[in-house]
């Protein structure tokens, strides 16, 4: 728990496995503010944009709780994984894309906050359920909102309004760490 699992500052010589825990995708500005990108849950790859860019990470991925993590090398990728397990290169590829989107909503300040929370809410129902069918999703995975303020860059009390104009429209209903339930899937994203 709490220990840094690559970046920092430092090269990511090698890809990583996830296989029980979880890490949070986190960065420290020179005030020591702390803002959370994301969460990775067991079964997910990390790692993956510094592993192959070959550049320095600002960022940091860090172990929130006592984690199994397997760690793959560039020559066991290129010499071994990519030959043998072409399917794995797609996950790998699928996995990237969802990252990078989930970033790339966090970024745009032209996105109100409301749909930001949205946005990533939905990712959540993603990541416990793959390809969301329907309008009711109960997902055994939730979210805290400390978490949820932290990734979206908020303080705790301002995201509390916005839970409350999702919980009005009819659009979710518990919010916790241990449940999410979306009552209207279609209206969330």
């Amino acid at each position: 728990k709490n220990a840094i699992l690559g970046g920092n500052g430092e090269h990511v010589e090698c890809l990583h496995y996830l296989y029980k825990g979880r890490v949070k995708l986190t960065r420290q500005n020179l005030e020591g503010n702390e803002k959370t990108f994301f969460y990775i849950e067991q079964g997910n790859l990390f790692g993956e944009v510094p592993f192959w860019s070959g550049k320095p990470m600002d960022s940091a991925f860090v172990a929130v709780e006592r984690c199994d993590v397997y760690t793959f090398s560039r020559q066991c990728i290129r010499d071994i994984i990519m030959k043998e397990y072409p399917e794995l290169i797609i996950n790998l590829l699928e996995g990237m894309a969802s990252k990078t989107q989930i970033i790339a909503d966090q970024t745009s300040d032209l996105s109100s906050l409301l749909y930001r929370a949205s946005k990533v809410l939905a990712y959540a129902a993603q990541r416990d359920h793959g390809d969301v069918a329907g309008s009711k999703v109960i997902c055994t995975k939730g979210i805290s909102q400390q978490e949820l303020a932290n990734i979206l860059g908020v303080h705790r009390v301002t995201l509390n309004h916005t839970i409350g104009q999702l919980k009005k429209r009819g659009i979710i209903g518990e919010l916790t760490k241990s449940n999410l339930v979306i009552l209207d899937y279609g209206q969330l994203v």
